[in-house]
């Protein structure tokens, strides 16, 4: 289900569009409120292929890169205390070319959290202790 009580739709342009309009309309709806959007996904493209944590925010939103930047730290930080013995090499990149950042209103991160056909990363993902 989609925000409020919608239907997931099968189309994947209609599956964009429809949180977007959701996170807009509640955006709208609390103007002048403190508010961020974090978006967690998880890609399916790359077959076999491991990927660490990145972070996406729009090019033109310094507090999108600000919450990215801090989130990004915290990530950097927790990997070197609790996997000391693995190099942490995600980044935090501007853009505009995914729709989400493109076309939310809030300042937004989006973070890339894995590959779901690598055989570790749902394992990792859905770990409540990693």
């Amino acid at each position: 289900m989609c925000y409020p009580n919608n239907t997931i739709p099968r189309s994947q342009k209609l599956r964009l569009q429809q949180p977007t309009k959701a996170v807009n309309q509640l955006c709208a709806r609390h103007t002048g409120a403190y508010q961020r959007l974090i978006v967690n996904h998880v890609d399916s493209r790359r077959v076999g292929k491991n990927i660490d944590i990145f972070f996406y925010h729009h090019k033109n939103s310094a507090n999108g890169k600000r919450l990215a930047n801090h989130i990004h730290q915290t990530f950097t930080k927790k990997y070197a205390e609790h996997q000391p013995n693995r190099i942490y090499s995600g980044t935090v990149t501007s853009t505009s070319g995914l729709y989400l950042v493109r076309n939310t209103y809030p300042p937004m991160v989006y973070i890339e959290l894995g590959n779901i056909r690598n055989s570790k990363d749902p394992k990792r993902i859905i770990n409540y202790d990693n």
